[in-house]
């Protein structure tokens, strides 16, 4: 019999439901039942305009990386390239990574999206929750959210209610009337009397689940019948009408938040057909099929009704959740299928999986999810799969905690060696256990080499599984500021990392060859020999792009860029600048674009041109950012730098002691330096030039036995008084002073063009008004252009001020002086 009823358009709720294009926010929040998903669904039926993007959210949803992998997913068909570059980046965390995310989807919206979390509630997400609120307050143009949930989200939603950024949807809006309810069941051709429509609404309280089953019931039995739970009302009106393959289905199926034919048919050892499915979908609405997928999904109510059934049949769950994590595996479902093995509690098949060549992919997307499950796993059961087991470990000490990741790793050292294994297996499971252990010894260039060489032998002098996406550099713009930690050793530095690269890029690529030109051209600068410096870099710029990798691609063109600023060759400056661009234009992956915008960063500060540093570096906060980025601490450079120039003397003091203070262990000789050399300046322009000679002093002593001129040339405009008074006494200070000199000279043909037509007059009169705190839908009406106008306005000023966000544009302007 066809029961599917004709459903209620509930005009007034699609009114509320307008302000997800007009406003950055909508917050939809009611129990189960309540038809929040249909609501949303039929509303975008009606609203073609704007793209919706789903997210579906899983029971205990507790991996924030794979919800954003998900997300990033759904960009796929509607913009590739967008869903490369967020893939890449990873779940932004610090404010550095969120700054970076807000300028790529600002600059790669080009269409009206709305992402629509369901069933928010199963996430239990902090750095979703601290993302989510940012984009929200940024009013980016085109990108609307929505957040489908049972309870409010932790996000400050009456904050943004008051401010006028969200619209909150409620249990009360969601609720039928009395009308409402009586009209369900007239446009279903069903007349009640006065008695059985208070009775009817008595009962389901507006619960529009409620209204619908007991329209169910009315249509099979022709009366209301008193019930006090709506599961068993679900049970007797749905369930059990349901054919005895189909009820099968659903209590077996009902383990999985989706899932596909083919599963189920995997699930059920037997063909089960679609059109009866598509048939249940139809008849009774508690079933949904999803074309862009392939899936089915039940809805809450149905599965927790047939997962009691199951119950009651005293069916295996686990033997299930086994069978669907075998079907998902074939088909490549990775992620889906180590989720179900997990709930089987099959440890074998997945130490299988994450023993395959696409481990590293899988630790990226689900990290936390799979260190909890290592966390379960026994001992013996991980090192029967050590290809699994040290990709862990691996993924432990570079993204967690080294002291962790040691600790692991020394046990699984000790236990192999109890074990008895073949020898040639043995020699390359040693192999890679020394890899691992050479990322142990950061501080000890002398030890990561010795390991590296070892561990090449033993890998019979083939690239290694475990470092394979390894990278050179990392947290810092040139090689030589990580290793260089002590004063007199920065000649023997330069010849260890020589040696270093030697073994890395064989272990990582496979690539014979050395590097020496490369790690010449850094010595070469640190002793401020720039012309030897520039014809070595560019010697290395070809062979850097055929084989090098992107993270000596950074450095060379660091290279390169400090040289020409040096030497005042403004034309040539920025036309190697472009070649940088263009050459990191589709990298993407976080430790590398901020070691480019540490780059360029400096360079920009250095000549003046502040407009140009990228937004966290120009607003930069050290606990801001990732760890490495704070252990070297080459963000304090440059914001250092960029403080020399708007002559903010007392940040600059506190800045600098930033940088003299050790980090984890770690010593920088460079950026103590550099540190020394800030505190002088500082000290210096508060009025006491006695303690600033005493800072630059300690500086020289750390410089001169390595020769390092560099840092005291590019800061000599504020130095050079301290630098010839000293050089009566000192030798080193004498011999800088023609260098500073010389760069000086040469800055001078950066010195700041005419900015002041930077922004039309439309663009002042926008700005006037986001200065005086208007919201967008405010300036519309003041402007009198659309709101999409002063969306795409705002964006192609942010493009011009290289800013990300509100903030930052006016602090620009301010600084600028551009209105």
């Amino acid at each position: 019999m066809y029961i599917r009823p004709r459903e209620l358009e509930r005009k007034r709720l699609d009114e509320v439901l307008l302000d997800i294009l007009n406003k950055p926010f909508v917050v939809m929040t009611a129990p189960s039942g309540y038809g929040k998903t249909t609501a949303v669904k039929i509303f975008f039926s009606r609203h073609p305009e704007i793209v919706p993007m789903w997210i579906q959210l899983e029971h205990a949803e507790l991996d924030e990386v794979w919800v954003w992998r998900r997300l990033c997913e759904n960009f796929r068909e509607r913009n590739p390239k967008l869903c490369q570059i967020l893939t890449e980046l990873g779940l932004p965390k610090t404010a550095q990574e969120i700054d970076s995310f807000i300028t790529i989807i600002r600059e790669n919206m080009y269409e009206p999206i709305c992402v629509v979390f369901d069933d928010y509630h199963e996430c239990n997400g902090p750095v979703i929750n601290q993302l989510i609120e940012r984009v929200i307050y940024e009013e980016i143009p085109n990108l609307h959210l929505l957040i489908i949930s049972r309870i409010y989200p932790d996000i400050p939603c009456e904050e943004m209610i008051l401010k006028g950024y969200c619209t909150a949807i409620d249990q009360q809006m969601l609720a039928l009337s009395r009308e409402e309810s009586e009209q369900v069941f007239k446009i279903n051709d069903i007349e009640l009397t006065p008695r059985e429509a208070e009775k009817m609404y008595e009962y389901t309280d507006g619960w529009i689940a409620a209204v619908y089953l007991a329209l169910y019931d009315y249509k099979r039995t022709g009366k209301f019948e008193h019930r006090t739970n709506i599961s068993r009302l679900l049970k007797t009106a749905i369930f059990d009408k349901l054919s005895s393959a189909m009820q099968e289905v659903c209590m077996k199926m009902s383990l999985f938040e989706n899932f596909t034919l083919d599963e189920a048919c995997y699930v059920l050892d037997k063909e089960v057909s679609f059109m009866a499915l598509a048939q249940m979908q139809e008849q009774f609405g508690f079933l949904q099929f999803n074309t862009r997928t392939g899936s089915f999904t039940m809805h809450a109510l149905l599965r927790n009704v047939a997962s009691a059934e199951l119950d009651k049949q005293g069916i295996d769950r686990k033997y299930l959740y086994k069978l669907c994590g075998e079907c998902r595996e074939k088909n490549k479902k990775y992620i889906a299928s180590i989720i179900c093995y997990r709930n089987a509690g099959d440890n074998d098949r997945i130490l299988h999986i994450l023993s395959g060549e696409n481990r590293n992919i899988i630790f990226e997307q689900v990290p936390d999810m799979l260190m909890e499950l290592f966390y379960t796993i026994p001992l013996d059961k991980r090192l029967e799969y050590p290809t699994a087991y040290l990709g862990y470990i691996y993924f432990i000490i570079l993204k967690e905690k080294a002291e962790k990741g040691k600790k692991l790793l020394d046990e699984a050292v000790k236990r192999y060696q109890e074990l008895e294994i073949e020898e040639t297996y043995y020699r390359k499971l040693k192999g890679e256990l020394l890899i691992i252990a050479s990322i142990l010894c950061f501080n000890d260039l002398v030890k990561i080499n010795e390991k590296l060489k070892e561990a090449y032998e033993l890998l019979d002098y083939q690239a290694s599984e475990m470092f394979e996406h390894s990278l050179l550099t990392f947290g810092a713009p040139a090689m030589s500021i990580l290793y260089y930690r002590e004063s007199g050793k920065l000649k023997k530095t330069i010849e260890l990392e020589k040696e270093y690269a030697k073994y890395h890029m064989r272990l990582v690529k496979g690539v014979n060859g050395d590097w020496n030109d490369f790690f010449d051209a850094e010595y070469a600068l640190m002793t401020n020999e720039i012309d030897t410096a520039l014809a070595l870099a560019d010697k290395v710029v070809e062979k850097a792009d055929f084989v090098g990798g992107m993270c000596i691609v950074i450095s060379i063109y660091y290279v390169r860029l400090r040289c020409l600023m040096q030497q005042g060759r403004e034309k040539e400056f920025y036309s190697v600048m472009e070649e940088f661009n263009e050459k990191m234009k589709d990298i993407v992956r976080p430790v590398l674009v901020t070691d480019y915008e540490l780059a360029c960063g400096y360079v920009y500060a250095c000549i003046g041109r502040l407009d140009k540093i990228p937004g966290w570096l120009s607003q930069f906060n050290l606990e801001n950012c990732g760890r490495m980025v704070r252990n070297v601490r080459s963000g304090c450079v440059v914001y250092g730098v960029m403080l020399c120039r708007k002559k903010k003397w007392i940040l600059l003091d506190a800045v600098a002691e930033q940088l003299l203070v050790p980090y984890e262990q770690t010593h920088h000789n460079y950026i103590t330096v550099f540190g020394y050399i800030l505190k002088a300046i500082a000290t210096l322009n508060l009025e006491d030039s006695n303690k600033a000679a005493e800072y630059l002093m300690k500086a020289v002593t750390l410089a001169e036995p390595d020769d390092l001129k560099i840092p005291f040339v590019e800061m000599g405009g504020e130095i050079l008084p301290l630098v010839e008074s000293l050089s009566r006494s000192n030798s080193f200070c004498a011999k800088l002073k023609a260098p500073i000199k010389k760069c000086q000279q040469g800055l001078k043909a950066f010195e700041k063009k005419d900015v002041q037509n930077i922004l039309t007059n439309r663009e002042e009169e926008l700005m006037q008004y986001v200065k005086a705190g208007l919201r967008n839908s405010e300036i519309s009406e003041k402007m009198h252009i659309a709101l999409v106008t002063v969306e795409k306005n705002l964006t192609s000023i942010y493009r011009k001020l290289n800013v990300s966000n509100r903030a930052a544009a006016i602090a620009k302007i301010d600084e600028m002086h551009l209105i």
